[in-house]
C-alpha cells in the first residue's frame, strides 16, 4: 500500500524540501503516529505530535519505504524500523528522542 501526500511530486533532491510535508499527520500526543505495514510506502507527509512513549513512525518486522517526509517536533523518537526497505529524502529533526533507529534492519538509508 502506498500512502502519498496530496500534491506530492518530486524530480529529485533539488526540489525535495519545497514539496514535502504539505499534508500533516498530527498524532495529538499519541505514538506511534504512523504504523508501517508490510510492503507499504509513506511518501511526502509531515509527521508530528508523537508522544514521549515511542516513535512517531514505527515499523516492526516489515519491509517498508519511507521517502520524502518531514518527521519533526515529536516528544519521542522520529523513525523506528525493524525490518527492511528504503529510507530516503526524509527530514528528521526537532524530535526529543532518537531521530532514526534501525534495529536488526537491512534497510538502505540515503
Amino acid at each position: 500500500m502506498t500512502l502519498k501526500s496530496m500534491n506530492w511530486s518530486s524530480d529529485g533532491y533539488n526540489d525535495f524540501f519545497g514539496k514535502s510535508g504539505r499534508t500533516i499527520i498530527d498524532g495529538g500526543t499519541n505514538s506511534p503516529v504512523v504504523t508501517l505495514a508490510d510492503n507499504s510506502k509513506l511518501e511526502g507527509f509531515t509527521v508530528t505530535g508523537g508522544s514521549s512513549s515511542g516513535f512517531a513512525v514505527h515499523g516492526y518486522f516489515v519491509n517498508a519505504e519511507v521517502v520524502g517526509n518531514r518527521i519533526t517536533n515529536n516528544a519521542g523518537g522520529g523513525l523506528y524500523l525493524l525490518g527492511s526497505g528504503s529510507i530516503h529524502k526524509n527530514l528528521i529533526t526537532g524530535n526529543d528522542g532518537i531521530g532514526l533507529e534501525l534495529a536488526y534492519s537491512t534497510a538502505s538509508v540515503h
